[in-house]
Parts: C-alpha cells; sequence; structure tokens
C-alpha cells in the first residue's frame, strides 16, 4: 500500500518529515501522528510549519506500488478549515500555486513568500488565545485518493512556556531553562545542588557537599 514522506520545517528550528498514509484504512485520519507545543506572543505571526524551498520539494512515495513520487512545483495548495481543525491540501495540478488565507477567528493562514521561497502556516492573533487544534496534510494525486497525517498544536503564551536546555558539559547536573518571551534570560539550576540542599534541610544533623573528583 502506497504512502508518502513530505520534510517539513515546525516553528522555526525543527525538521519533521510528515508520513502520509492512504486514507482508505479505516481509522487513518484520526490518529494523530504527532503533537507540538508552539509558544508565542500577542500581535507576532509566529510559523507552525513551513516547507522549503518548493520547487525542489519532492514527495517521496516510499513503498512498493504503481505510485509514482510528485513534485511539489506541480502541486496547488490550499488550507481548508473544517470546524476547529484545518487541512493543508496539497493536489496535484499543471502548475504550482499557493491559494492565500487567513482565518480571523483562529489566527491561522497560510502564505507563500517567492523572495524567501517559502510556504508557510503560521499564527497571528492581536491577543493569544491558548487551546488545541490539529492540521491534516492530505495530499490528492488525483480526484479519488487521498493520502494525510494528523498532527496536533497547542498554541501556548510564551510567558506560560519554559524551554529546557540541558548542560552536558563538566557539570552534567546543571540546567538552563528560559521563558520563551523574546526578553527573557537563561536562568541557571543546579540538579544536584538542589538535592543535597534539600538532604540538608530534612536533616539538619548532617551536612552533605557535593564532592569534586
Amino acid at each position: 500500500m502506497a504512502l508518502y514522506y513530505l520534510p517539513l520545517l515546525i516553528r522555526s528550528d525543527r525538521f519533521f518529515v510528515a508520513k502520509l498514509d492512504d486514507d482508505i484504512v479505516t481509522g487513518n485520519r484520526e490518529v494523530t501522528d504527532f503533537n507540538f507545543v508552539i509558544p508565542t506572543d500577542d500581535r507576532v505571526l509566529t510559523p507552525l510549519l513551513t516547507i522549503e524551498d518548493p520547487s525542489r520539494v519532492v514527495l517521496n512515495q516510499m513503498a512498493p506500488s504503481d505510485m509514482q513520487d510528485i513534485l511539489l512545483k506541480e502541486c496547488h495548495i490550499s488550507l481548508v478549515k473544517h470546524g476547529n481543525d484545518f487541512e493543508l491540501l496539497i493536489k496535484k495540478a499543471d502548475a504550482f500555486s499557493v491559494e492565500p488565507f487567513y482565518d480571523e477567528a483562529t489566527g491561522l493562514r497560510l502564505d507563500y513568500s517567492a523572495d524567501q521561497k517559502r510556504v508557510s502556516v503560521g499564527y497571528y492573533k492581536h491577543h493569544v488565545e491558548q487551546y488545541p487544534f490539529h492540521i491534516h496534510v492530505t495530499l490528492m494525486p488525483d480526484d479519488t485518493k487521498t493520502y494525510s497525517g494528523k498532527l496536533q498544536y497547542s498554541i501556548v503564551r510564551s510567558k506560560e512556556a519554559h524551554r529546557v536546555v540541558i548542560d552536558f558539559g563538566s557539570e552534567a547536573s546543571q540546567v538552563g531553562y528560559k521563558s520563551c518571551g523574546p526578553q527573557a534570560a537563561v536562568v541557571q539550576y543546579d540538579i544536584l545542588e538542589n538535592i543535597i540542599a534539600q538532604l540538608n534541610i530534612a536533616d539538619r544533623t548532617k551536612n552533605w557537599k557535593e564532592k569534586i573528583f
């Protein structure tokens, strides 16, 4: 049974290969393939997913079948709203085109920049609203077949989200964490030091210390 792979950029810093399965399979469209948490701010256009340089993207057919790879430059791309969810519809056509879309109620928009060579689905609202929704990435090679993958997105206000970075240097227990806002500073935190402090608080007769070898 045929399936396709499509490389996507999530936010602006994470590559993800979407697996588009044949929708003839019962239950395929109901299964969530991956979920993403997206921190964003008021009046800031935040990318949710991006297709880089569509003229070079190929939807690879990865299972034995009579189907062929599909060049994205021969497809029409649109964003369709279904209730509270959306569908990024990639339909085989004679030439490449993108149908601009913006839904004011949810803040989702579809854009294409020829200068930057990218197709992007982004989120923009004057006041960020936290809520989960799904985007079906759907390939329609002809009028009778569809292949899709289901992605879940959760929009979170930046000031209420944290990004954690582990430092595996000389002190592996050290952690740096920061809020996702643009002005947030990295806060240093030492896991081992905190554990030792809690042990000393629990038993005042002890004086545990970190021993460096």
